[in-house]
């Protein structure tokens, strides 16, 4: 697991590191690595963060939150992350903005 991290992080591509980093925190919370899981969708974060379109920026952000459509993120990386996650959301146009708030406030208890 450590490799595939390791490699993941040397990708040059960003969007290619920020799926494979989504890919590999949802292996790690699968297996009960919970902690790890969460080191791992901060580092995709910081990817996400380093995208300076927009759009890009946007639907990177609903990639590593959802992982796959119609699911909701996790609540224990997603409270973990919170302050980059908002820091991000914030940079989103306002159309888009309602769609990464909504999928943050599902993910979190009441």
């Amino acid at each position: 697991m450590d490799q595939a991290i390791e490699s993941a992080r040397s990708i040059a591509d960003v969007s290619r590191r920020v799926l494979l980093l989504g890919r590999i925190g949802r292996v790690q919370e699968k297996a009960g690595r919970s902690q790890d899981a969460v080191g791992t969708y901060k580092g995709a974060l910081r990817a996400v963060d380093s995208v300076n379109d927009a759009l890009a920026r946007h639907n990177f952000l609903i990639m590593v939150m959802r992982g796959t459509p119609g699911r909701d993120p996790e609540a224990s990386w997603i409270a973990a992350a919170a302050p980059q996650l908002i820091r991000i959301v914030q940079s989103i146009d306002e159309r888009r903005r309602a769609e990464a708030l909504v999928l943050i406030a599902r993910a979190l208890p009441n």
